[in-house]
């Protein structure tokens, strides 16, 4: 009975890592998300309204929820520094400490986006953000047909994996 009792512990332990596996993707696809909405709304004001820098940054975080928005707040809060830094090295930062689920290749992708916000003109800032939203969502495409993939093979490995254990156990 015991032995019973132990070998469910083992399967459900695994299962739940396999079902953590799976949420930790869902959370940067909805990062992900998150932050190509971010860029499409960026790239709208500019071209509509040309706000301010602080006012645009407001505008990203009412728009947005999670890490996402306290990443824009983040920036925003930081602006009263602009004097003695530039607004490059605040996004970065920001960028930095965000808890983003977001690879490498990404955060590189919009810490280039701190060096060309509310420094070149309109035209230049839109086209840049357009090809980071591009690049966002064609990497976005790519992870969405993976994920899908993935989840179920997480999922099989961990319950394997488990089972695996309870019978070398006993």
């Amino acid at each position: 009975m015991l032995h019973l009792i132990g070998g469910l512990c083992v399967i459900t332990g695994s299962a739940v890592v396999g079902l953590q596996m799976v949420a930790q993707r869902r959370k940067r696809l909805e990062e992900w998300k998150q932050m190509l909405a971010a860029c499409r709304l960026m790239e709208r004001e500019l071209n509509c309204r040309e706000p301010d820098l602080a006012e645009l940054l407001e505008e990203l975080t009412q728009q947005s929820s999670g890490v996402i928005r306290s990443f824009f707040a983040g920036c925003r809060r930081a602006m009263g520094e602009l004097g003695s830094r530039s607004f490059a090295s605040i996004w970065r930062e920001n960028l930095s400490q965000a808890d983003l689920c977001l690879r490498r290749r990404e955060q590189e992708l919009l810490a280039g986006l701190g060096t060309v916000l509310g420094r070149y003109d309109r035209e230049v800032q839109c086209a840049v953000l357009g090809r980071v939203a591009a690049e966002l969502e064609a990497q976005l495409r790519e992870e969405r047909s993976e994920v899908q993939k993935r989840n179920k093979l997480y999922m099989t490995l961990s319950i394997a994996g488990g089972m695996l254990l309870v019978v070398l156990a006993c």
